[in-house]
C-alpha cells in the first residue's frame, strides 16, 4: 500500500492518469443517474488543473472531452459524417482550454486566489460554450445530470450553470480548509451523498389545476389524413381539451384550411409547427440538410402558429435559434408571449429550449408556462431523443413553471413546475397522444447564475490578462535575485 502511495505521489503521470480516469468514469455515472459522483467529477477536474505542463494539460483536456462526450453524441456521426469529428474537437476545446488556463493561473496567483478564480473561469467558459458563440452547444454540461431530480438539486435557486460553479468552489475551498487528504475525501463523499439524496425525494404534484387541458400528438411527417384522424381521436378521448398541440414542421407554409375548419367546428385551439416564407426574399442556393418535407429555396421562418376557435391565426412565433448546418429557417426578429385566454404562455421551438438566453427572455416577459413544438428525427436515434429530453425538466425547475413539449418522434414531455415529468411519449411513438391539465400560477423567475455570469466573465478575462503582468514580474524578480547572488 505504501509503495502505491509513493508511486502516486512521485510519478505525475500515474497521478494524472488516475484523476483522468476518475473524471471520465464519474461523469458517465452521473449521466446514468448516480449523481453521487457529481462532486467526484469536479474533484478530479480540480486535480488535473495542477499539471505543470500547459501543453500537456490542453491535450489531456481534449482526450478527456472525447471520453466524456463521444458516447452520448454518436448521432453526430450519422448526421454530419466526417465533419462530426471536427465538431467533437470544437466541443472538446472548451474543457481543454479550461484545464490549460487553470494550469497557467497556478503559475501566477496564490492558492487562496485560485479558490475563487478557477471556479469562476469554469463557470465563464461553460456558459460561453453553451450560449455566447456561433457554434454554441449546451448539451452534456454536468448540471444536466440532475434532470431527473432537478427541483431538489437546487436548480431553481442556482441554475444549471450555477450548480457546477458551487460544486467546484466547494471542492477548492474544502481542499484549502481540510488539509488532511483522508478527511477531505470523506467530505467529498458526504457532499456526493447529498447530491444523490435529491433523486430519492418524491416530488408531489398539485392535484387541483385551474388551467386548460392540453392534448399533444406525436407525428413525424404524418399525412394530413393521419393527423386529422389523431386529432379526432384525441378529441374523443379527452373532450374537455381546450388546446391541441402538434410538433414542429407538422405542416408547410401555414396551417392548411382543413385544420382551421376543424378548429372552427370544434370551437378549440390548435398549436402546430409550420413554415412561413419571407415575402420578397431572394432565391437561395443551399446544400444544407432539411428537416421538413422539401428544401426551401427562399428565406423562411420556422414558425409555430396558434389557430383559434374562429379558425383564424391568433398568434405566431418564429424559431429564434435555427439548428446550425441545417436549412432550418431565419432567426426570429423578436420574441413575444401569447396572451392566451388562460394566461401568458411562452412559445419557443425545439432547439430554442436548449438556450437560456432565449427562454430567459420569455420568463422575463412574465411567462406562466412554456410550450415547445419539437422535431427530433427518428433517424437520429433513441439516445439523442433521451439526451434532448433532459432539457425540459431542467428548465421547468430553473424557472418554476410548467413546460409542455411535443416532439415528432418522441420523447414528448409534459413537465410540471417542479421538474416532474407527469406525461411522456414513447420513441418513435407515431400517433402517441399525451393529455394533461396545465397548472398556471405565477410567472416564472430566473435562477441566480444568470445574474452572476457576466461579472464572472469579466473577472476571468481580467484575471487572465493580469496574469501575464504577474508572471513577468515574478520572472524579473527571479532574474534579479540570481544576479544578486
Amino acid at each position: 500500500m505504501s509503495k502505491l502511495k509513493s508511486l502516486f505521489q512521485e510519478k505525475p503521470f500515474v497521478r494524472h492518469a488516475t484523476y483522468f480516469a476518475l473524471a471520465a468514469i464519474s461523469f458517465q455515472l452521473c449521466y446514468l443517474g448516480a449523481t453521487l459522483f457529481f462532486p467526484v467529477y469536479f474533484f478530479a477536474l480540480w486535480q488535473l488543473t495542477k499539471m505543470k505542463s500547459i501543453s500537456k494539460a490542453f491535450l489531456t483536456g481534449m482526450l478527456l472531452s472525447f471520453c466524456l462526450y463521444i458516447y452520448h453524441l454518436q448521432f453526430f456521426i450519422s448526421i454530419f459524417k466526417q465533419f462530426s469529428y471536427s465538431l467533437f474537437c470544437i466541443l472538446g476545446f472548451w474543457l481543454a482550454i479550461f484545464i490549460a488556463i487553470s494550469c497557467w493561473l497556478r503559475k501566477c496567483y496564490s492558492e487562496k486566489s485560485l479558490i475563487l478564480l478557477i471556479p469562476l473561469l469554469y463557470f465563464a467558459l461553460e456558459f460561453t460554450r453553451s450560449e455566447l458563440y456561433p457554434l454554441k452547444f449546451s448539451w452534456l454540461i454536468p448540471g444536466l445530470a440532475f434532470a431527473d431530480s432537478s427541483y431538489f438539486a437546487g436548480l431553481g435557486l442556482l441554475g444549471v450553470f450555477g450548480i457546477s460553479l458551487l460544486c467546484l468552489l466547494l471542492v477548492a475551498l474544502g481542499e484549502h480548509l481540510i488539509p488532511k487528504q483522508k478527511n477531505f475525501l470523506i467530505a467529498i463523499m458526504a457532499f456526493g451523498l447529498l447530491c444523490q439524496i435529491t433523486s430519492f425525494i418524491p416530488v408531489k404534484e398539485n392535484k387541483v389545476s385551474s388551467g386548460p387541458r392540453i392534448s399533444g400528438i406525436q407525428w413525424e411527417m404524418g399525412s394530413r389524413a393521419e393527423i386529422l384522424a389523431s386529432l379526432n381521436q384525441a378529441k374523443e378521448l379527452y373532450p374537455d381539451t381546450e388546446l391541441f398541440f402538434l410538433s414542429e414542421y407538422s405542416f408547410d407554409e401555414g396551417i392548411p384550411q382543413m385544420f382551421k375548419d376543424w378548429c372552427r367546428e370544434n370551437k378549440t385551439y390548435l398549436l402546430a409547427g409550420t413554415t412561413e416564407t419571407i415575402k420578397d426574399s431572394a432565391v437561395q442556393e443551399s446544400n444544407k440538410k432539411s428537416l421538413h418535407a422539401k428544401l426551401k429555396h427562399k428565406a423562411f421562418y420556422n414558425m409555430a402558429m396558434v389557430i383559434g376557435p374562429n379558425g383564424e391565426v391568433v398568434f405566431k412565433q418564429a424559431k429564434v435559434m435555427p439548428i446550425q448546418f441545417f436549412n432550418d429557417g431565419v432567426p426570429a426578429p423578436e420574441q413575444n408571449l401569447w396572451k392566451s385566454p388562460w394566461g401568458d404562455l411562452g412559445i419557443c421551438i425545439c432547439y430554442d429550449l436548449s438556450y437560456t438566453k432565449i427562454t430567459d427572455e420569455l420568463v422575463r416577459q412574465g411567462a406562466q408556462a412554456i410550450l415547445i413544438p419539437t422535431m427530433d428525427v427518428e433517424f437520429w436515434g433513441e439516445r439523442q431523443h433521451k439526451l434532448h429530453g433532459r432539457i425540459a425538466p431542467t428548465r421547468a425547475s430553473e424557472y418554476g413553471i410548467p413546460i409542455y413539449r411535443v416532439c415528432s418522434s418522441g420523447i414528448s414531455q409534459f413537465v410540471n413546475q417542479r421538474g416532474l415529468v407527469h406525461q411522456e411519449g414513447s420513441f418513435p411513438g407515431q400517433g402517441d397522444i399525451l393529455s394533461a391539465k396545465i397548472n398556471l400560477q405565477e410567472a416564472g423567475s430566473r435562477p441566480l447564475d444568470r445574474f452572476l455570469i457576466y461579472p464572472a466573465i469579466l473577472i476571468s478575462v481580467l484575471a487572465f490578462l493580469y496574469s501575464f503582468i504577474v508572471f513577468f514580474k515574478k520572472r524579473k524578480s527571479k532574474k534579479e535575485s540570481k544576479t544578486m547572488s
